[in-house]
């Protein structure tokens, strides 16, 4: 067992198909019969780029857990499933939890992030092409890709300005996304190819261009610290390249979570509900890990009882994936709208307005082909979960993180739909992502265990 501070522990580790280690998966099922546990937490993290980073994760995540149990005098036994798939994160993109560098100030009584969101704010220089780590997560993620990637980081180094350049650069890039379709969360989705791997090569890059500045990123060829993203037109459009490149591979790591939640989660939840004592299971995922847990969902039978709760945090998949209709077009609709069904608690989305990941490149990445990225509700059409919670449907019940000396507790509804304002906890991080990995507060822990009914 890896040691994470709690206890029993096990670890399910998935291939890009979804194909469990079956001796772990062996071993996590005889040990939940012999220890007798009642409440199964199944926690699967977003990026990383190590078994390691995971394993940290958890570790700082379920460090507050035991005490939240013993002071709510808690009588379930409960058991913990660490989710390991391989998934990736740029290497320029901070974890607050487990930096080095000093810790943002939260946000002020003003509900402004201390990190700034503007070109006047705190600055970061975009990295000019991809380092030794980023390189090496890319061909973990992408087997077989080596020398494409190596091509990628070449011509991202050298920036040649010329059209010809610039579009190689995509086609090389747009040829890591195996389906263009595999990652839809509504039926909306469905029916067309994303703008940034069907539109004009340069145009998608140029899109991307002005959501840089917004979340504070610089220019790297820009010594003054002003935002103006490239004094050369075609030189500045490799800054947009770097970015559609991080949003494509980020959108093959969608597919991913859904295909391991969907064929190799799943079938594990419906494993455990075999037996008299089968425990009751509670569903934890962080960004594209949110989308793994909610996938296992998706080809279990309506009367399924096994999952008790589903927590998601800072989720990087449409907010209106459970809608039973889609506001502007009713006759489509989500992908996970009977989920709640399968489900015999609350199903919780954790959001934060200070998550640029979800909040500002996500919708930006979700446009199809001829959507206009200038128009704000073409951007809420392609919203993420974790910027604003579950939206579409009107049986959703507000709450917000209180902040205080003790940890809260929740009441939340025995079953349904509950948006978490998260805002006041998950404010902490630097451009280009901001606050998206800031999950590891005693906070957040308690709405999984409230969640879960074990305090």
């Amino acid at each position: 067992m890896t040691n994470t501070g709690v206890s029993p522990y096990w670890e399910l580790t998935f291939d890009a198909e979804g194909h469990v280690s079956t001796s772990q998966r062996d071993a996590m099922r005889a040990g939940v019969r012999d220890e007798s546990i009642t409440d199964l937490i199944v926690f699967s993290h977003g990026w990383n780029n190590s078994r390691s980073i995971a394993s940290a994760l958890y570790q700082r995540f379920f460090e507050p857990v035991p005490e939240l149990l013993d002071r709510g005098e808690s009588r379930s036994k409960v058991g913990y499933v660490g989710i390991i798939w391989p998934s990736m994160r740029w290497t320029d993109e901070p974890i607050p939890a487990f930096s080095s560098q000093p810790e943002t100030a939260p946000p002020g009584q003003d509900g402004t992030a201390a990190f700034g969101l503007t070109a006047t704010a705190q600055q970061t220089a975009l990295p000019r092409s991809l380092d030794g780590d980023t390189r090496k997560a890319l061909v973990d993620v992408f087997p077989g890709r080596a020398d494409l990637i190596e091509q990628l980081a070449e011509l991202l180094n050298e920036r040649p300005e010329d059209a010809k350049s610039l579009d190689h650069f995509f086609r090389l890039a747009k040829s890591l996304v195996e389906d263009t379709n595999a990652g839809s969360d509504t039926e909306e989705e469905a029916s067309g190819q994303p703008a940034m791997l069907a539109d004009a090569p340069r145009d998608v890059f140029r899109s991307f261009l002005p959501y840089l500045t917004r979340v504070g990123v610089r220019d790297p060829d820009v010594d003054d610290g002003t935002a103006s993203f490239g004094r050369s037109p075609l030189r500045g459009l490799w800054n947009g390249a770097r970015e559609m490149l991080r949003q494509t591979t980020y959108y093959q790591m969608k597919q991913r979570a859904g295909q391991v939640g969907r064929f190799g989660l799943g079938p594990i939840l419906s494993l455990l509900q075999e037996g008299p004592a089968a425990p009751r299971v509670h569903l934890v995922g962080h960004s594209f890990g949110a989308r793994l847990v909610s996938f296992a969902l998706k080809d279990l039978p309506d009367d399924a009882d096994c999952v008790q709760s589903l927590t998601l945090l800072q989720a990087a998949f449409s907010h209106f994936s459970f809608a039973e209709s889609l506001p502007h077009d009713k006759a489509r609709s989500g992908e996970l709208r009977h989920s709640q069904k399968k489900v015999d608690g609350p199903i919780v989305a954790c959001f934060s307005k200070h998550d640029d990941s979800v909040g500002t490149f996500y919708p930006i990445a979700s446009l199809l082909k001829g959507d206009d990225a200038a128009a704000m509700e073409t951007l809420y059409r392609w919203g993420a979960l974790g910027h604003d919670g579950i939206q579409g449907t009107n049986e959703v019940v507000p709450f917000s993180i209180a902040v205080g000396e003790m940890t809260p507790t929740y009441d939340f509804p025995s079953k349904g739909y509950v948006n978490m304002d998260a805002a006041s906890v998950v404010c902490r991080g630097g451009p280009p992502s901001g606050a998206h990995s800031d999950i590891c507060h005693p906070e957040l822990a308690s709405v999984v265990l409230s969640a879960a009914q074990v305090i």
